[in-house]
């Protein structure tokens, strides 16, 4: 289990407050995938970080990952790095193309739900992230047959969330969206951006700001800031 710091406590048998969620840094592998599998998304993880800046790199992984489908049209996973692709390549028409298949073929696939949320951000479309997510704001409630989340889907969860609450403007709440990726170390690689916190910070109403001072000495206002959070 990740760590929590700032008084956040996990229950009994790897329980959180986050409504019974367990948070892991373990990895989440997909049981149908094979070790074979497992060693080409590592190769290839690493190619779509390398290729960032450069587009004609870009544009011959995408040709490489386009091969490595067909040869496993099961593998999700490809289809959300070729989103990626396409993007570093400004193919966006073709990427979304690929992302709405994938989460048609995938539609419980998370991480492909992140990915294109994440662009529709990007694109001004903020309007249409709830609907990625059956319309629910918190984790629990989006992905109600799942207990067990990486961290990283975790902390991907929340900064998009958080940055969807600050386009409709409720800042309070993506103020708390912020306190909970803080509970993690080097969130500040992940996903929020540099200027997250100050963006929110000074919209948070007193109420709240005396809420998360006092939670930080005593339990009780720690569930009650959860259960805030957690709406």
């Amino acid at each position: 289990m990740v760590p929590y710091k700032a008084g956040i406590e996990l229950g009994a048998g790897g329980d959180t407050i986050l409504q019974h969620i367990e948070i892991t840094n373990e990895p989440l592998t997909d049981v149908n995938t094979t070790p074979e599998e497992v060693e080409m998304l590592q190769l290839y993880h690493q190619k779509l970080l390398d290729v960032r800046g450069s587009k004609k790199k870009a544009v011959a992984l995408v040709a490489d990952l386009k091969n490595e489908m067909l040869r496993y049209p099961h593998n999700r996973v490809l289809y959300n790095y070729l989103f990626s692709a396409l993007l570093f390549c400004d193919k966006p028409k073709e990427a979304e193309e690929v992302n709405i298949v994938l989460l048609a073929k995938f539609p419980n696939y998370f991480f492909g739900k992140l990915s294109y949320g994440t662009y529709l951000l990007e694109l001004g479309r903020y309007k249409e992230i709830p609907g990625l997510f059956n319309n629910q704001l918190n984790l629990r409630d989006a992905c109600p047959n799942r207990e067990t989340f990486h961290f990283s889907e975790f902390i991907g969860f929340m900064a998009l969330i958080g940055k969807y609450y600050i386009e409709i403007g409720e800042q309070e709440q993506a103020y708390m969206n912020y306190l909970m990726v803080d509970e993690f170390d080097d969130y500040e690689n992940f996903l929020f951006p540099e200027n997250f916190y100050e963006e929110v910070y000074y919209f948070v109403n007193d109420r709240v700001k005396k809420l998360v001072k006092e939670a930080k000495k005593d339990k009780k206002k720690m569930d009650e800031l959860m259960a805030l959070l957690m709406g």
